[in-house]
């Protein structure tokens, strides 16, 4: 008899093993949803990925992609968004999250050098996890202005 997996593709397999499966969910496909990560203003770049992100309300990170002519033909342009999708697939559950969800993430390459599989795995988890830690620096500022600014000045009553 077959196992029962769960029709999620982000729950586990038997022995808690998480499985590495992109669909449509997992992805940026609209253009309110790419001008929404561009308008937050988070860009992390290294070794010629550019990383913009912006935080989600969903429980999972999404993937977008802009691989822009730059790169080199349609050949190299397909071939380096499987990779960036493969790198992502593979990534999915160590990617940082927040204490309300994921976040939207848009990939961009700055050149045609296409990486190694586990190069860019590790360039986009280093991006994902600073881009996180400044949106984390983000959020405590604007609950530090929030509280001084609910908080009336201390004024001594006069007499």
């Amino acid at each position: 008899m077959a196992c029962a997996l769960s029709s999620s593709p982000l729950s586990s397999l038997p022995g808690g093993v998480p499985r590495h499966t992109f669909p449509a969910r997992l992805r940026l496909t609209h253009n309110l949803e790419f001008d929404a990560v561009y308008g937050a203003k988070m860009k992390k770049v290294g070794s010629g990925v550019i990383l913009f992100s912006s935080p989600n309300e969903r429980p999972h990170a999404r993937l977008g992609l802009s691989i822009g002519r730059a790169v080199g033909n349609a050949v190299m342009r397909n071939r380096c968004k499987r990779l960036v999708r493969e790198a992502f697939r593979l990534m999915q559950h160590d990617l940082p999250v927040h204490e309300r969800g994921g976040y939207d993430l848009i990939v961009a390459l700055r050149r045609a050098d296409l990486p190694e599989l586990s190069r860019l795995c590790g360039v986009l988890l280093s991006l994902a996890t600073e881009s996180h830690r400044e949106w984390e620096k983000r959020r405590a500022r604007g609950a530090m202005k929030d509280a001084a600014g609910a908080a009336p000045p201390a004024t001594e009553p006069s007499p």
